[in-house]
Formats: C-alpha cells, structure tokens, sequence
C-alpha cells in the first residue's frame, strides 16, 4: 500500500469508529422529532422526510458494515455522498411551517441543529469534504427560517448560528491538520527523526527570524511586554528576559513550567538559570552566549536544567542580544526562548541505541562490533600494544532450539551474555556476532592473558545452571582466540583465525578454548 493510500484508508478508520453511534443517534433523534412534530405539521411530508433521513443513515451503516472490501478512496466518495444525502434530509426539517411562538419545538430544532453540526465534527473532520456537506445544508436552511420570522430575537440567532458555524469550522479545519498529523505520523515513521529534526529546523528559523525582528524594532517596542507575551503564548515557548547589567531574569510561566518551578521558587536573577544548568554543559553554554553578545548574532543550542523533582529536562534554548549601548556598544538586554524537547532527545537516544546493539542480549550488534574492531586495532597500531579477540559459539544449540524451542533459546542466549558480562572488563567490547555466535574485543590484552580469561569463562558457562520453568540446563562454548598484530592486521583477518580457532576447538571435544595460528 503506497503512502497516499495508507492515508485515504487511515482516514476512513477514523470515520468508521464513529459511524455505529453516531447514525444510531440519528435515527432515535428522527423518530423522536416525528413524535414531536407529527400533529403539528403535514403528516404525510413529516413521514417523506423521515424516510429519507433513514436511507441516508442506512446507506452510511451499510458502507460502515463493507469498508473492508473496497478500495479506501472510492469507499470516503460513497460516504461523502451518502453524508450528502443525509445533510440535505436534515436541512428539510428546519424549513417546515413550525409556529415561531412555540419556544419549546423551536429550542428542540436548534438542539438538533448544534448536536448534527458538532457530533460531525470528531466524525467526519478527517475528511473535510463530508462534514462541509454534511452540516452546511441545515446551516443554510435554518439561517433561512430563523431570518423569516418576524421576531427580532430570531433575526439575532440566525446570525449567532452563523457565528457558531465559522468557528466549528474553524475547529474542524484544527481538528483534520491533527487527524493528518497523527495519521502521517504513524505511516512515516521510519522517518520521524528526519522529520522531527526538520521541524525544529524549521522552529529555529522562525524563533530567529523573530529574534532580529525584535532585535531591530525601538526601545519602546521593547517594553512592551504585553505584545512580547502575546507572540510567546502563542507559540507555547518559556521566555527569558536578562538584563545584562544588573542580572535580573524574568521569565514567563511556560518557563516555569516546563522545569515545575513556582514564581516564589525563582530569585529573578540570571542566578535562576545558572544554578539550574546542568554541569557538563553550563561552560559550553557560556561560551555560545558570550560568542553571540561579541558577534551581534543570535544562538540556537541544546542544554539540560534541573527540574524542580531532581529530574533533567533536555532544553532547546535561543536568543540575542536585542539592546545595546548606543554610546559603548556593550550589551544592556538579552531575550530568548526555552522549549522543552526531552521527548526528541529520548527518542534519538533510543534509535540511536536500537541501531548500535543486539535488541534480545542487549549487547553491540555487528555494524557496532565491526566499527570498534576497526578503531581498537589502530589505536593499538598507533601505541603499538597488543590486541585480542574472542570467537565464541554456545555448543550444541541447535540441539536445544530443536528439545526445548526458541523461548528457551533465547533465555539461554540471555543468560549467557550476562555471564559474559559479568566476567569481562569494562574496556572490554562485547557483541553478538549473529545467532549463538559472540565476539569480544580484548583491549591491550596478550594472547597467555586472554587464553586465561577464556579459561575461566569456560569454566564459569559451564557451572552455571540456566533455570526454564521445570527445566534446568547447563551449556559449555567454544571459544576461539586470535592476537593482534601476531594473527593479522586488519579486522576480517583477525575474526578469520578467531573462526577456524573456534572450529577447531569444536572438532577437539568442544568446551574449550583454541588459540589462533598462523595457519591451520
């Protein structure tokens, strides 16, 4: 299914969850104005307009029952069509002869038409076309009736009506870009972090353009702070305001917001947001606004402050310099933003972290392996020390995929990189290099010393009881051992004797460690 498609069929599930209900609701509502209306107006045309309300809500049921078995595009035309039907069947009941001094019939009737204009719109705002048609119909007529009567009270509602009308309108425009957003969010998203760091891009252009646009007004523009407040609501940001000369901070309620800060937790001094910097990146950050106040330039950067509960709070931080000294030339007034962007740093560190390890052990996956492999041999190429490897197979776990299954398997693939772990050192680098096969990096590590370290490996695997439910297993491994620079030079070389090391240990009894020659 293409992108476009996926969209057209996301679009439809979101008007078929809501077609059940709100079609039920349409037909009580119809036999209860029938009830309502049948001794005050035509029988006969009271029952035509039911009908045709019930075909309308019928035809919608009957696609909501088959939206299944046609093609997504073809099915929202049907629909639109049907919602066609139905609006114009709605718009007939406001234009029957109903006396104006009945309060209670004319109070039911704009019930009626507030309850078709806002159940459509979480229905059918994913597809503009059917809430348009479907609710414009009853607009236009019952402005039409209500703009007949001759009681002033009414010449007033009918154009409240149409007041209300533009602003669902306006509400369903918001509510389709959300469905939209939404919807491509979930199909796109092998590309949301190209697209999350587009639109941060695309913030911090505008956050800057609107930096130098302050930055260039008058003194005056920039007192007033009722204007200031209004362009930071809207764009739902914490705003800062340093004075440089004397160290008062203001700041916005978004600001304190976003790190659960009250007005009397702060001081109103630049001291605020100092103490709240994280360490590591307080220099840094110092640096940036001292490099933007010499250069008369704006900044954009990404530094994390304390929240309130201890926790920290990844921020996106840019601002200027938007008043100098006329006479001096030195700075008098700093303005910026904070926004809080954790959710994207949290989700770049997880795919970063899904990209580099093995997702069942947990530990480096091949690209990740082959990487630091490359980088270890030319660092002890350029200290000129030693470096080893281990190959290491689980023995004869096919034999327990086959007796025991993949669950038990992967436990025992678990089980064993925690082992692992546990006996390794921590500048050691350990992956897994597919299926029961592992390697581990040894830096500065001689062949006698690894083949020690192997050893008790071995050892320990082998003591260790690996419990499954009512089975307990034990397991042993092979392990096969090459050196740089003594067994090659490069990566392939050294996994190459590290291979037929591990092999050759297999075809000696298994259980045991096998350093590397230079030829076997």
């Amino acid at each position: 299914m293409d992108k476009n498609s996926s969209l057209k069929y996301e679009q439809v599930r979101i008007i078929v969850s809501h077609v059940p209900v709100t079609n039920i609701a349409v037909i009580l509502v119809g036999f209860l104005f029938y009830h309502l209306m049948h001794d005050k107006t035509n029988n006969n045309l009271l029952l035509g307009w039911l009908a045709l309300l019930f075909a309308g809500t019928f035809a919608r049921l009957w696609l909501w029952h088959n939206f299944n078995r046609q093609d997504s595009e073809k099915w929202l035309i049907q629909y639109t069509l049907a919602s066609v039907f139905l609006g114009l069947s709605w718009s007939l009941l406001f234009l029957f002869p109903i006396d104006q001094d009945n309060i209670v019939l004319i109070g039911a009737l704009l019930m009626v038409y507030f309850g078709i204009v806002s159940a459509a719109l979480p229905a059918l705002s994913s597809y503009l076309p059917a809430y348009f048609f479907y609710t414009a119909p009853s607009t236009i007529s019952i402005f039409y009736t209500l703009h007949g009567y001759e009681q002033q009270v009414y010449f007033v509602l009918s154009f409240a009506i149409l007041i209300y009308y533009m602003m669902m309108v306006f509400f369903a425009f918001n509510s389709y870009k959300k469905n939209m957003g939404m919807i491509k969010l979930k199909i796109e998203n092998k590309s949301l972090v190209d697209e999350l760091t587009n639109e941060v891009h695309q913030r911090d252009i505008i956050v800057e353009s609107k930096t130098k646009e302050l930055s260039a007004l008058n003194r005056a523009l920039f007192r007033s702070e009722d204007q200031l407040r209004n362009v930071i609501h809207g764009a739902n940001l914490g705003y800062w305001d340093w004075n440089f000369q004397t160290g008062e901070h203001e700041v916005n309620d978004r600001w304190l917001e976003i790190l659960g800060l009250q007005a009397e937790d702060i001081k109103n001094n630049v001291s605020d947001w100092e103490q709240r910097i994280h360490p590591d990146d307080k220099a840094r950050m110092q640096s940036i606004v001292e490099r933007s106040i010499k250069e008369h330039t704006s900044y954009s950067a990404d530094f994390r402050m304390k929240h309130k509960n201890g926790h920290w709070v990844w921020i996106q931080g840019s601002g200027s310099v938007v008043e100098y000294d006329e006479t001096t030339n030195k700075p008098i007034r700093l303005c910026g933003t904070h926004e809080d962007i954790s959710q994207r740093k949290e989700l770049e560190q997880k795919l970063e972290y899904q990209a580099t390890h093995d997702e069942l052990t947990g530990l480096y996956n091949r690209v990740e392996l082959w990487k630091s492999l490359d980088l270890e041999i030319q660092r002890s190429k350029r200290y000129s020390h030693q470096l080893s490897i281990f190959l290491i197979d689980i023995d004869y776990f096919k034999s327990i995929n086959d007796q025991y299954g993949h669950k038990v398997g992967d436990l025992v693939l678990v089980e064993f990189s925690k082992i692992l772990m546990s006996e390794v050192r921590s500048t050691d680098i350990t992956s897994r290099h597919g299926g029961e096969e592992f390697v581990v990096i040894l830096p500065e590590t001689s062949l006698d010393m690894a083949e020690e370290l192997g050893e008790r490996i071995c050892q320990k695997v082998s003591q260790t009881e690996i419990m499954s439910g009512l089975h307990s297993l034990k397991i042993t491994i092979s392990i096969g051992i090459s050196t740089y620079p003594n067994h090659g030079k490069d990566s392939n070389q050294l996994l190459d004797v590290a291979d037929k090391a591990m092999y050759h240990a297999k075809q000696s009894g298994r259980n045991r460690v096998q350093k590397g020659k230079l030829s076997y």
